[in-house]
């Protein structure tokens, strides 16, 4: 039942963030993965730079088929460039964000993965 709660608030929380503009849609998922990643146990400093915690990742865990390399460096033009995602670039995100549970439980293990993305 509590996994039943907790997959169905995270399906509605997706929703309405990809339903934002291509702007925010990218911060928000952003904040979202730099909170797993932390739960999950990766030094993450308040001082550290998004390529500071895409370096820290990539040395432990090998993301496919998008990087989180990829979605630092779009998440880099958004936020300080003002780019506006385009189509292929929020397929990017929508493969990344899809891929991430199972990777991570494969590398972490199912428990903690379960207490980490939620």
């Amino acid at each position: 039942l509590l996994w039943g709660g907790r997959a169905g608030y995270r399906a509605v929380w997706f929703r309405v963030i990809w339903h934002r503009d291509g702007r925010r849609m990218p911060l928000a998922l952003y904040r979202y993965f730099v909170r797993v990643f932390f739960r999950l146990g990766f030094d993450v400093p308040a001082s550290s730079t998004p390529n500071e915690l895409a370096a820290e990742v990539h040395r432990k865990i090998m993301f496919e088929p998008v990087s989180f390399d990829r979605i630092t460096e779009l998440y880099c033009s958004v936020r300080y460039g003002g780019h506006v995602l385009t189509e292929s670039e929020r397929a990017e995100w929508l493969t990344f964000y899809r891929a991430m549970p199972g990777i991570c439980r494969k590398k972490f293990g199912r428990l903690r993965c379960f207490v980490s993305l939620f």
